[in-house]
């Protein structure tokens, strides 16, 4: 019983050693949560979408890593979004090259890709739809975000 009592209080010293202390220095391509303002870093055929309550913003990694992830919810369908933002790419010269959907255990997920091959670039829709609220993610890559 004794061993067990020193593991324990030896585990519990180790883990709260770690906390405190200095804060963490910035580092580069970290998540940055943007609560309710759109990054500033995405491209001008992905804008805010409306109403949308603002996830995170997640740059590719390395400096001249190219590409992001946006991510968002709202109460609007699935379907409602993923058109507003391929209408918008489509517009920037990309075409749509896959669209799958599932629908499990009440939640709703769907996934469209675009490409543009003259310049390489790839972007795509991924949304969840659950309990009235829709979760999106925007990941573009191909070019630097701004």
């Amino acid at each position: 019983m004794r061993p067990t009592v020193l593991a324990c209080a030896t585990a519990a010293l180790l883990t709260l050693s770690g906390c405190g202390g200095t804060a963490e220095a910035p580092v580069a391509n970290k998540t940055a949560n943007y609560g309710p303002a759109w990054p500033a870093e995405a491209p001008a055929y992905l804008p805010a979408y409306p109403g949308a309550m603002m996830g995170n913003f997640k740059p590719g990694t390395g400096a001249t890593a190219a590409g992001a992830t946006i991510t968002f919810t709202t109460s609007d369908a699935p379907e409602k979004v993923v058109e507003f933002y391929k209408s918008r790419a489509e517009g920037a010269g990309y075409k749509q090259v896959s669209d799958n959907s599932t629908d499990s255990a009440g939640a709703k997920n769907r996934i469209v890709a675009l490409e543009d091959k003259g310049t390489k670039r790839s972007m795509s829709i991924f949304t969840n739809a659950s309990q009235g609220m829709t979760s999106v993610s925007l990941i573009f890559s191909g070019e630097k975000a701004k």
